[in-house]
């Protein structure tokens, strides 16, 4: 599965959040479960989807990390 598809499947915006695919999958499994009259085949490609992109996020270099804020008042050596 692409990561295009997987996310029309979870229904999320490119670059979506570790937090946002999870939440995504969630609602979404809580109505195609097949333990709650769901089909077997959409709650496998909703898990797929999931897992394509939580690898993504995962695989991701963390973005820059900005330099500490000076509290106000402080003054440069």
């Amino acid at each position: 599965m692409s990561v295009d598809e997987a996310l029309d499947v979870l229904g999320l915006t490119p670059q979506p959040s570790a937090a946002a695919i999870r939440a995504a999958h969630r609602r979404l499994m809580q109505v195609v479960h097949p333990d709650k009259g769901g089909s077997t085949y959409l709650a496998s490609k909703i898990n797929q989807a999931k897992d394509v992109l939580l690898a993504q996020v995962a695989s991701k270099p963390a973005g820059r990390k900005r330099a500490p804020r000076r509290a106000a008042g402080a003054e440069e050596a």
